[in-house]
């Protein structure tokens, strides 16, 4: 008996014995198989920072390429100033008041703010834009102000344009043939009296240059009435207010259309348009 329980316990711790080897090889499969893990992880690490530190990379070289880009910037000089939209005023007027010597100022000390300022103060400019172009070229553009009167107030003269704006009387770069706006008498130069005129000669003026050309000048007399001079025989025709005026010039076109030749012979003292629907003349006493 002793003997058979002695085998059955050697049977059992053997087994056992068994079943604890083959647990622990398990285990130690086991062990051997998850211990690749922590070094997935690590790679999957380093091939994720990889494209960080190519992104960090990338950033810090920009950085150091603006700052390199800013640096170079702001050594640049001005190659050239151009002025553009110049054909009254003479180029060299403008560049004197921009005052800015070749490669003598960086572009980045530049203000064109102010350089625009300066130039809108010259009389003729009516707008300025001052910009940088391709080249380092400092550009000025202006638009002048186009005399389209000649105006003569109490021996004193001027030029105006088609806003109002008196202008100095000086010598241009073009020659204009533009009509005579006088103050006769005691008549007042002010903006009423000459936004008067200007109406009037802009009315002539869209019925053509033909038939504008036949008229030299616009009076304006104490009362405010103005008289027009014709060119070639210096006919005063009684205008009257600024009123009505495309009927009156209508009227007028109508009327030299059939007297002409007339008109140019100096036939008649004075030609009255200011009257509704009728043109009263006076002819020369020499022919009455």
């Amino acid at each position: 008996m002793l003997t058979a329980r002695w085998m059955s316990y050697n049977v059992q711790q053997n087994v056992q014995q068994n079943n604890n080897f083959h647990a622990d090889g398990k285990k130690s499969i086991m062990a051997h198989q998850q211990s690749p893990k922590p070094l997935r992880f690590l790679k999957t690490a380093l091939s994720a920072a990889l494209p960080l530190r190519f992104l960090v990379a990338v950033v810090v070289t920009g950085i150091l390429l603006t700052i390199v880009a800013v640096r170079w910037q702001s050594t640049r000089k001005a190659s050239r100033v151009t002025v553009s939209g110049a054909t009254l005023v003479p180029a060299h007027e403008i560049l004197d008041i921009v005052n800015i010597a070749e490669d003598s100022l960086t572009i980045s000390a530049l203000s064109f703010s102010e350089i625009e300022h300066r130039v809108k103060r010259h009389p003729f400019v009516k707008t300025v834009s001052a910009f940088r172009s391709s080249g380092d070229a400092i550009i000025v553009q202006i638009e002048e102000r186009v005399p389209v009167a000649h105006v003569l107030y109490r021996g004193k003269q001027f030029f105006t344009d088609n806003e109002g704006v008196l202008l100095p009387y000086r010598l241009l770069s073009t020659v204009l043939d533009v009509p005579m706006i006088s103050f006769t008498g005691r008549s007042v130069l002010d903006s009423s009296s000459l936004s008067s005129a200007l109406h009037i000669i802009q009315a002539l003026e869209a019925q053509g240059k033909e038939f504008s050309s036949n008229i030299s000048e616009v009076q304006v007399r104490p009362n405010r009435e103005c008289v027009l001079i014709t060119t070639a025989s210096a006919t005063p025709v009684l205008f009257g207010t600024a009123t009505d005026i495309e009927q009156k010039i209508a009227k007028l076109r109508l009327f030299w259309k059939h007297q002409i030749h007339q008109m140019n012979r100096r036939t008649f003292t004075h030609v009255d348009i200011r009257w509704s629907g009728q043109v009263v003349v006076r002819l020369s006493e020499r022919l009455s």
